[in-house]
């Protein structure tokens, strides 16, 4: 039913991860290849990753393999509570996809499900137009959008992995 009002409570129904191949945080093999994929020099992120990873352990959702992340999205959904506000979260999969394979997923995430349909924020989908000002700081920034059922709202600027993150001035 559209977004909260700031400063409003809420409440974390339900949440469910999926990836072509997730990672098994209780492998410690595993762990270890994503803590070497982390550039030497990156002290702040190996450190993030080590954080999330404990997180995942003890308290974190789990991940299932999925080859249909959208059909995935949809079965849960459809268990879903009445009045819960889903949200997706894609993070950065879609720059593995061509332009065209992005705009079928951006399409297919709009007729998912009848309104008020996900709460979709993300970095690497169709851009909303116009565009807001350009951000001042390195010109890497990555524009973040919080896509629904009134259309895209560009939402933040934010380094590409994660480093700082600023708000789109309205």
């Amino acid at each position: 039913g559209g977004l909260p009002p700031a400063g409003s409570a809420w409440t974390l129904e339900a949440r469910a991860g999926v990836d072509l191949s997730p990672v098994d945080v209780q492998d410690a093999d595993a762990c270890r290849w994503l803590e070497a994929c982390v550039w030497a020099h990156d002290v702040e992120r190996l450190q993030r990753l080590r954080r999330a990873v404990a997180w995942a352990r003890e308290q974190g959702p789990l991940v299932s393999a999925e080859a249909d992340g959208l059909r995935a999205l949809e079965v849960w959904m459809a268990g879903l509570p009445a009045g819960v506000q889903p949200v997706l979260l894609t993070s950065w999969v879609l720059s593995y996809f061509s332009a065209a394979e992005r705009a079928a997923f951006h399409a297919r995430v709009a007729q998912l499900t009848p309104p008020p349909g996900p709460l979709w924020p993300c970095a690497a989908a169709p851009r909303p137009r116009p565009l807001p000002p350009a951000h001042p700081g390195p010109p890497a920034a990555t524009l973040w959008s919080l896509y629904g059922p009134q259309g895209a709202q560009p939402l933040l600027w934010s380094h590409p992995h994660g480093t700082w993150a600023q708000a789109v001035a309205t």
